[in-house]
């Protein structure tokens, strides 16, 4: 796995049509190597964090080099106040309620991800 970390602060009166948007863009993406995508706003500041999780760092640098991918990245500009950075790291280990983050019980089963990645660089 391989994780990016992108930051930006949203411009006032953004934050609502970005978080629409957002999904749109990610959806094409999904099943070609992404794994999760989190889209994370401070209400107060409108800074933004959105983090994707990807199956490898091939399979994420892949997609950033898609032809197209700069065009969606393009459709979010004029969300921003200030420019997107990004930030690329290794998962080591985590946690995931499956069950609460999407809402939905599932009785009698273990739906909880925990995970160590041993494969990921050493210190």
């Amino acid at each position: 796995m391989y994780c990016r970390m992108s930051r930006t602060t949203l411009a006032a009166g953004a934050v609502d049509a970005a978080a629409a948007k957002w999904p749109r863009m990610v959806e094409k993406f999904a099943k070609k190597g992404l794994i999760l995508q989190l889209m994370m706003v401070d209400p107060a500041t409108r800074e933004l964090r959105s983090l994707t999780v990807w199956e490898s760092e091939a399979i994420m640098r892949a997609q950033e080099a898609r032809v197209d991918a700069s065009d969606f990245a393009r459709e979010f500009e004029p969300f921003y106040e200030t420019p997107i950075e990004f930030s690329y790291f290794e998962p080591r280990s985590g946690f995931i309620d499956v069950d609460a983050f999407i809402g939905i019980a599932a009785p009698g089963k273990a739906n909880d991800i925990w995970f160590h990645n041993p494969q990921a660089g050493s210190d």
